[in-house]
């Protein structure tokens, strides 16, 4: 559905107001549809894809350089998924009060903030042109209502 608009170009302030601000909040907003849709399998799938990391070498490796990936992949399911503690826990065989620890630690924002930003955009354009497509049926909807309801 998105590529039909991707050229498109809004026609009432109302919506363009929408996009723009959309735009402007991008980053929170495909963090929090992340929070609220995001499963374990998508964010795994996601890491793979982008860092080249196996879930099985996630879950098995104990040298360095997989305990970082690991604890990266554990702050992105406690913060940006919808997976309950107890999901993570049995996948990765860690304590829930580690992940509670996690959650209530506020350094891993900082720390984990460029990974953080590299995972998010690797869906950005396509979320942009989703959201956008969203926006601008919206708007044909909107202005089609109003042709009818101006004809009655």
């Amino acid at each position: 559905m998105g590529y039909i608009y991707y050229d498109y170009e809004f026609k009432t302030d109302e919506f363009k107001k929408k996009y723009l601000y959309f735009l402007q909040h991008i980053d929170e907003e495909i963090r929090l549809f992340y929070r609220k849709n995001a499963s374990m399998l998508q964010i795994l799938i996601t890491y793979k894809k982008l860092f080249g990391m196996t879930p099985i070498s996630l879950r098995s490796r104990s040298d360095k350089e997989a305990i970082e990936h690991r604890n990266f992949v554990l702050y992105l399911l406690v913060y940006f998924s919808k997976e309950s503690f107890t999901s993570i826990t049995e996948y990765f065989n860690v304590s829930e009060e580690f992940l509670q620890k996690m959650r209530d630690d506020d350094s891993l924002h900082t720390i984990y903030e460029e990974k953080t930003k590299l995972f998010f955009d690797l869906h950005r354009e396509e979320y942009i042109l989703n959201k956008k497509a969203q926006i601008a049926l919206a708007e044909e909807i909107s202005m089609t209502l109003r042709i009818e309801c101006k004809k009655k």
